[in-house]
Parts: C-alpha cells; sequence; structure tokens
C-alpha cells in the first residue's frame, strides 16, 4: 500500500523518510534519455495537478543516499542547492519535471525523483551526454580501370569517406536514400573511415556520419571525386584492327609488287633466249 503522510511530518522527516532504500511507493522503469553537449533537457515526470502541499525531491548520483540537487517543499522551491547545477536548473512545482539548461559530460548519471503527494511516488532516469559528430570528408583514391571494365561504357574508382571517431559513431555510404554500408569502432584513438567503389556516374552519393544525438553528412559529386569516369577509351578490341589493318595492307602490296617484279624477269628472260 502507498504509504500515506500526514502534514504533522515535519519537511525534514519527510526528506529523511525518501532517503531510505526500499522505501514503499509507485516506482516506474528507468528512463534513459541521451542529449548534445551544451544542449538543454527536461526530465519529465508524466505527473500532472500536484498541489502546494506537495513535497518535490530530485536527487544526483550513486552515492547512498544520493545528495538533492532541486527540491520544491509546500510550495517552497530550492535549485541552487549544488554549486555543480547553480543557476541551471528549473523545477515545475506543478509536474515535478526538471530542466537543466547547458549540459556538460559532467551532468550524464542517475537522477531520481521523490514525489510525497498522498502517497510516495518515485522515478529513475539515466542521462547520458554526446559531444555532436563531425562532418566527414570525401577523396577519391587512384582510379582503378581494368581490361574488364574497358568494355563498359563507364569507368570505375575508389572513394573514401573518413570522419573523427568518437563514442558510438557510425559512418555510413548511402546512394540515394539506400545505404550501401557502414562501419563503426570501439577504438576512439583512430579515425574512422570507409571506402566505396564507384562504377557509374549515378545519383549523388553521400557519406553520412551519425551518433544518437547528431548527424553529419558530406555529399560528393562522382564527376569531382573521380574525373577519370566517363566514356572508357576505346575498347582494345577494336584497338587492334585498326593498328593492323594499315600494316597488312602494306605487306600485302610489298608482297604483290615483289610478285609481280620476279614475274616480268622471267618473262624478260624467255624472250631474250628467243
Amino acid at each position: 500500500m502507498p504509504l500515506k503522510y500526514s502534514r504533522r511530518f515535519g519537511a525534514g522527516c519527510l526528506l529523511t523518510l525518501l532517503m531510505i532504500p526500499g522505501l514503499l511507493g509507485q516506482e516506474g522503469k528507468t528512463v534513459a534519455i541521451t542529449e548534445r553537449l551544451g544542449n538543454s533537457v527536461t526530465l519529465h515526470t508524466g505527473v500532472t495537478g500536484l498541489q502546494n502541499d506537495s513535497v518535490i525531491v530530485w536527487t544526483f548520483g550513486t552515492s547512498s543516499p544520493p545528495p538533492t540537487i532541486a527540491k520544491s517543499v509546500y510550495g517552497r522551491i530550492e535549485t541552487n542547492i549544488s554549486e555543480r547545477f547553480r543557476e541551471r536548473l528549473q523545477l515545475d512545482p506543478q509536474t515535478g519535471s526538471l530542466s537543466i539548461t547547458n549540459i556538460s559530460t559532467s551532468d550524464a548519471g542517475i537522477y531520481q525523483l521523490h514525489i510525497i503527494n498522498g502517497q510516495i511516488l518515485k522515478r529513475e532516469f539515466t542521462l547520458e551526454i554526446y559531444y555532436p559528430v563531425n562532418r566527414p570528408h570525401i577523396t577519391s583514391l587512384q582510379a582503378s580501370r581494368r581490361s574488364s571494365v574497358h568494355l563498359s561504357a563507364s569507368g570505375r574508382c575508389w572513394v573514401l569517406c573518413f570522419v573523427e571517431n568518437g563514442r558510438d559513431v557510425t559512418l555510413s555510404w548511402y546512394r540515394g536514400t539506400e545505404r550501401l554500408n557502414q562501419t563503426s569502432s570501439p577504438d576512439l584513438s583512430t579515425s574512422l573511415s570507409l571506402r566505396l567503389e564507384i562504377w557509374e556516374d549515378s545519383p549523388v552519393y553521400s557519406c553520412v556520419a551519425t551518433n544518437p544525438v547528431s548527424k553529419e553528412a558530406a555529399e560528393g559529386n562522382i564527376k569531382q571525386l573521380c574525373a577519370e569516369l566517363g566514356p572508357s577509351p576505346t575498347p582494345r578490341i577494336y584497338v587492334i584492327p585498326a593498328v593492323l589493318i594499315p600494316t597488312a595492307m602494306i605487306l600485302t602490296g610489298s608482297i604483290y609488287l615483289i610478285y609481280k617484279s620476279k614475274k616480268s624477269r622471267k618473262i624478260e628472260g624467255k624472250n631474250v633466249q628467243l
């Protein structure tokens, strides 16, 4: 049964009760929130219509008991309890929701809410802070034109996309809206890189870097990235006849002239004998 309370309990006694681990009350699932560094975030309680005789307490951290960072006791709101959050907290007395402005990486962690309003209500939030992902860059690698490609109407080349790695960063290649490949790595000391083999000058390709809170894309024009792309040179199967036909004609002509010369000499020799 929910724990009832009376106004005869002092505020200090109520706050002490809230800090007791395992105290009976309505407890929901832990809410996971991710946010971008420098943004503002609100921890929504899902509660409405709290009265001035309610007691609202927010704590932060994993120590036992965790320190109080904001509270509202019978309508009196305090949000500058913790030096860490000074001038950065706003507490809504009607919902119990807590807003944090200009968040930093040190604000990541566990936030717990306790509300006494005829019964005890508990909520827990985990806040993760991410840096915005960096913009990826695209460059072309050495173009490749193998004999098997020479027979097609277009060439191919390799392009490389790279970005500075970060927590939960994924790098992907897209052709239009179709994702072609992707990569990620837990090793934050190295950059992420992803190659793509381009076969034709078709739609716009884009390289996209994402993390849970941001997205950056670098689009590349295939004609600019792979200057060698375009109509292939004359296929080799046609190059060979183009070279041999004139040579064959010269050889044939020479043989014919030699044959004609020898034939003329034989005729002249017969005439002399006669």
